[in-house]
């Protein structure tokens, strides 16, 4: 009972990684042609969300 309180890891190895790239993606591919401010800053987020997804394995 006492173990279903807390997170479990739910991604393996290779979704991690897929997660990492993805996020490095949507932080550098905006910058590199030329995107609106607002956009690079709300693809910069969703990118450093998903690199520390990947990171953490949450």
């Amino acid at each position: 009972m006492i173990d279903s309180m807390y997170i479990q890891k739910n991604v393996g190895f290779y979704d991690r990684i897929i997660r990492i790239v993805i996020g490095i993606g949507l932080i550098v591919v905006p910058v590199l042609f030329g995107f609106p401010g607002w956009l690079i800053a709300l693809l910069a987020a969703l990118g450093g969300s998903n690199i520390l997804e990947g990171v953490l394995g949450f």
